[in-house]
């Protein structure tokens, strides 16, 4: 009896002691993990070295660290730190969506509600006036519109139950580091560093790094080496003459471009006060495509192309005359914006009835599926580009051909109220006023891809002479990426192109997944 009482209560002390024990080790472990949390694990590495996502461009302070971090590639993003500015800042986006989703859907149901008006007298419904097709599709705002009341109970309960999502998302997630030590220093090096250029090149899909003055100096060749751009000077009189200013003045240069943008803005609103008033088109129509006061004249960069040089050949210092570049212009709120979002919406269709132009990556890719691999073989891809196909190029013949073959397709645009010449002054108002910004310089514009297949460069330069020997003016001139080994990769929109000698074709996405 004795005997089974002591075994009892040696039993329960174990059970206390280990009890006890447990309690202590939990305490620890909480203890543990709320003030010394632990390391997330370093983000996988890439799968490319630094080298073959990262072009330096004739220099050598490039660290490791700045490479590290420049070979995650243009598409990655650093994990934000979740602070109140970024809560703030979340809020207004918030803010601005359910403004634009309840501005959206007021002109819907009023586009619905004048269908239905119109469409109850006669048998058949109407089409959509050009008015409320303007108001649908148009990215730009009315001068005057007002915050929509909140009037539809389904769609607010939706804009709620997504707000409470988002701002339960960012309040409630605790985003982990997705950089290593080693990549923050290189981080903050470049961002410091006020020495160094970094861009993504034209296809490639990967940085480049150079100094600034370099890529100015690559810049300023490509509009002075060429008949392609003029460079505006200011004027004055003297004697009677008008001479350019050869040494303009800061202050001479900002005046000409304030001018220059002041007249376009008054020639662009008179010629659509002009044609909007011939064509009788509504108040709310004439607002939305009306040229406002506070806008700026298109400004220019450079994209470098890195895959017009082997790779090799940036590794040294290559000659900055045999690195080529595609100029980019941005005209986001310039003075032909709005007229220019017009005539391309009208004009888009008549891109289905030719036969040459892509309209996407997925077709190129299915017209490549679509050659037999026999066809293919002993073939290699090649693609070509125009050199400055907008100025060696006539402009009034350009325009003509373009309103001929809106003529012969009339029935399947929608012309939106305008008429074909309504959209040929249009046309030839926009494409002779292609004035541009650089470096506070005022300049004058005066490339589209194509490819196929050949066998040889020589039948390749064949072939896009005879397309050159098509323009009357014979101003296009052509350049042509031959593969130049049988590995070689040819790129072409957001792909790479190779030949296999039996026909089989390879595809891979730039930069990464391969497509068989």
């Amino acid at each position: 009896m004795q005997g089974g009482i002591a075994t009892i209560c040696e039993e329960h002390q174990r059970y206390v002691k280990q009890h006890y024990k447990d309690r202590l080790q939990k305490k620890f472990s909480w203890l543990l993990e709320k003030y010394y949390p632990p390391t997330p694990p370093p983000p996988p590495s890439t799968t490319q070295p630094a080298d073959d996502r990262v072009t330096t461009l004739n220099i050598d302070s490039v660290s490791e660290q700045q490479k590290s971090v420049l070979a995650l590639g243009p598409n990655f993003a650093v994990s934000p730190r979740i602070d109140q500015s970024f809560k703030d800042k979340v809020a207004v986006d918030i803010a601005q969506c359910v403004f634009k989703i309840r501005h959206k859907h007021a002109i819907t149901q009023r586009a619905n509600s004048d269908t239905s008006a119109e469409a109850s007298a006669p048998i058949e419904p109407t089409e959509e006036s050009s008015s409320s097709k303007v108001r649908r599709l148009c990215p730009f705002p009315s001068p005057f519109t007002s915050t929509p009341d909140p009037t539809h109970p389904v769609l607010e309960d939706k804009l709620a139950q997504f707000n409470r999502f988002v701002q339960d998302l960012v309040t409630n997630t605790n985003p982990q580091d997705n950089l290593t030590r080693f990549q923050k220093d290189g981080l903050r090096s470049l961002l410091t560093d006020r020495t160094l250029h970094v861009s993504v090149s034209d296809k490639c899909g990967e940085f480049v790094v150079t100094t600034k003055d370099t890529h100015r100096h690559l810049t300023e060749n490509h509009l002075q080496e060429t008949a392609v751009y003029q460079r505006v000077l200011p004027t004055r009189k003297i004697n009677g003459k008008t001479v350019s200013v050869a040494e303009p003045t800061s202050q001479q240069l900002t005046q000409l471009i304030k001018k220059k943008t002041e007249n376009l803005v008054k020639e662009s609103n008179n010629l659509w006060k002009k044609i909007s008033s011939q064509r009788n088109l509504d108040d709310d129509y004439k607002r939305r495509i009306r040229v406002p006061d506070h806008v700026s004249l298109p400004v220019m960069y450079v994209q470098i192309k890195t895959h017009k040089n082997p790779p090799e050949s940036f590794r040294s210092t290559i000659p900055l005359e045999q690195v080529k570049v595609r100029p980019i212009i941005s005209c986001v709120d310039s003075p032909t914006e709005r007229l220019s979002w017009l005539v391309t919406t009208i004009l888009k269709p008549l891109l289905n009835e030719v036969p040459s132009h892509l309209s996407n990556l997925i077709q190129h890719i299915e017209m490549l599926r679509q050659i037999s691999q026999e066809q293919l073989a002993r073939r290699k891809f090649f693609a070509a580009d125009i050199s400055a196909l907008y100025t060696n190029i006539n402009v009034q013949g350009c325009i003509d051909d373009v309103i001929e073959l809106a003529t012969e397709h009339r029935d399947s645009l929608d012309l939106m109220g305008l008429s074909l010449t309504d959209i040929h002054e249009i046309l030839l108002h926009i494409l002779t006023n292609s004035f541009f910004v650089y470096n506070r310089t005022l300049w004058l514009q005066q490339d589209d891809d194509a490819a196929s297949t050949a066998e040889t460069k020589e039948e390749a330069l064949a072939l896009v002479q005879q397309i050159a020997d098509q323009d009357p003016d014979k101003k296009l001139k052509w350049e042509v990426d031959f593969p130049e080994q049988q590995d070689d990769f040819i790129p072409f929109l957001n792909t790479e192109v190779r030949i296999e000698p039996n026909g089989v074709r390879v595809l891979r996405m730039i930069p990464g997944q391969f497509l068989i």
